[in-house]
């Protein structure tokens, strides 16, 4: 088991009930077995934020692992061990 550290905006800070929260999984994971496990803490309302109706994750939200953006990462970049950080960020627009 670790302990991961969930960071949220807007929507994501309602979820996980403050902009920062600390979470027991099992690592190491990938990102996909993390969101799949992340998604059954929270009521299965993460993923659905997440991922478009295709499971492609959708272009309005960023998802940064330890400060890098886990669309570029490859490899044994894409693995969540004890005390990493996710950062979920809501793209917002303005006029």
């Amino acid at each position: 088991m670790g302990t991961i550290e969930l960071r949220g905006y807007a929507a994501f800070k309602k979820l996980f009930g403050d902009s920062v929260t600390f979470v027991e999984i099992e690592t190491p994971c990938s990102i996909e077995e993390c969101m799949d496990k992340l998604d059954a803490t929270f009521d299965y309302m993460l993923k659905s934020m997440v991922y478009d109706e295709a499971g492609n994750q959708d272009i309005w939200v960023r998802i940064l692992l330890n400060g890098r953006e886990i669309a570029f990462l490859k490899g044994q970049n894409r693995m969540v061990k004890d005390k990493d950080i996710l950062l979920f960020i809501p793209v917002l627009g303005g006029g």
